[in-house]
């Protein structure tokens, strides 16, 4: 019989390496949707507890949404999830219309196709301003001021 526990889903996996310098771990942290391949985040550290808080680091900043891994990963893709598995079981259903309503209308035409980790300050800036002189769907000037509190 293995001397081998069985490890929890989403626990990782952290060992020596083989040149006996520093330790590696590896963590699943979520499945491609589209491939049902798993995405994997590597880390390494002199000890095996500098991989170890690493790792929980990590775990806590993805289950809190905070730590976008995917380098590929849209605005548009990073809204859709955030509004589906972050927001969904804090806020009424209508209020999830809402917002998916101004995701699709508002932001996803101007600035949905950057990739997150390029996002920045003057992005964000001239997104507000557009929208503040030239937001309204008709084409008829801009958006009310109280629009840029609802997702603050």
């Amino acid at each position: 019989m293995s001397n081998q526990r069985n490890r929890a889903n989403g626990e990782g996996t952290i060992y020596k390496r083989k040149d006996g310098k520093g330790w590696r771990g590896q963590l699943t942290y979520d499945y491609n949707p589209e491939t049902g391949k798993p995405k994997r985040k590597n880390f390494s550290g002199k000890t095996k507890k500098d991989v170890q808080e690493a790792m929980a680091r990590f775990k806590v900043d993805v289950l809190d949404g905070l730590n976008v891994v995917d380098v590929e990963i849209t605005v548009e893709e990073w809204l859709d999830k955030w509004l589906h598995n972050f927001k969904s079981a804090k806020i009424r259903q209508s209020t999830i219309d809402n917002y998916g309503r101004y995701i699709r209308n508002h932001i996803n035409p101007r600035i949905g196709n950057i990739k997150l980790q390029k996002l920045d300050v003057n992005h964000v800036q001239r997104f507000y301003s557009e929208l503040y002189k030239n937001g309204r769907l008709d084409g008829d000037g801009g958006l009310n001021a109280k629009l840029f509190t609802a997702f603050m």
